[in-house]
């Protein structure tokens, strides 16, 4: 069978003239149609996205903005490929805010922040984060930071069930099956780093970074059970579900050079280590 992808979009913005207080009116429209080996989807997207940046004084800065987004979707899919329902609405309603602070002029500056969304699938979700640079010298600058960032479960997830059959000499189907209690997988992020100017013709830069996440996605088993599963023959189905059962750790650092030996030549060298 062949598959294609076809589309189209409209998007418009609106931006106002006034620096110190400028706002920003965003929307668009999208269709997409995509017909795959294993399901065929129509999906049309509504997306609308304000913004306002509000210069305080010399030293504060406020950032606000709100959001939704409107998904509609028809999926036709396969015995072995099953979303239900087959048609389905989601809203997302977000809004977020920022505010800039310088609390040393030109040595020291803080960022706080956070993204707040309520979605169709894990309900409420906050993703604050802050940041603090300081500049000890005009060629260096220090920082520390921490956020938290969430991925939310998608139709996916909560709608898809799929069949696979392990071994055709064997009467045993898989069975996964998607979870509508999926928590969202979270990270919560550590990060410090430095950048220098070693001389004129040669900076560097050094981050540190650790991250937690929870809540990862797992397949969890069930217990099995015989079925005939509409073919008339009795098979074993080994049932597993999605969950949230995985959990990870991430550390490590990034090095970066850049080196500018002539105003011609852009030398640069990088290395990252992640454990």
């Amino acid at each position: 069978k062949n598959s294609g992808v076809s589309g189209g979009n409209l998007l418009g913005r609106w931006k106002s003239s006034d620096q110190a207080n400028s706002w920003t009116l965003q929307s668009y429209l999208d269709h997409t149609y995509r017909d795959a080996l294993q399901f065929e989807e129509s999906r049309d997207t509504l997306d609308i996205d304000l913004q306002q940046n509000l210069r305080w004084n010399d030293q504060l800065l406020l950032l606000m903005g709100l959001g939704y987004r409107y998904t509609r979707d028809e999926i036709s899919s396969i015995d072995a490929f099953q979303f239900d329902p087959q048609h389905k609405k989601d809203e997302v309603f977000s809004a977020f805010f920022q505010t800039d602070m310088t609390l040393k002029p030109e040595q020291l500056f803080l960022a706080v922040g956070s993204k707040f969304e309520r979605n169709d699938y894990s309900g409420n979700e906050a993703q604050p984060s802050v940041r603090l640079s300081w500049l000890p010298a005009e060629n260096t600058t220090f920082w520390l930071a921490t956020s938290q960032a969430v991925r939310t479960p998608s139709r996916v997830e909560n709608d898809l069930t799929i069949y696979v059959l392990p071994d055709l000499s064997t009467p045993s189907i898989v069975r996964i099956a998607g979870n509508r209690s999926m928590n969202s997988e979270r990270v919560l992020s550590y990060e410090s780093g430095i950048r220098t100017l070693v001389r004129p013709d040669l900076n560097a830069e050094l981050s540190l970074f650790y991250n937690r996440y929870s809540d990862f996605v797992s397949i969890e088993p069930d217990t099995p059970y015989l079925d005939t599963l509409g073919a008339g023959t009795m098979f074993v189905v080994l049932p597993y579900h999605l969950g949230n059962g995985m959990r990870a750790d991430t550390r490590g650092y990034e090095l970066s050079m850049q080196w500018l030996p002539l105003s011609s030549l852009d030398i640069s060298a990088h290395y990252a280590l992640l454990n």
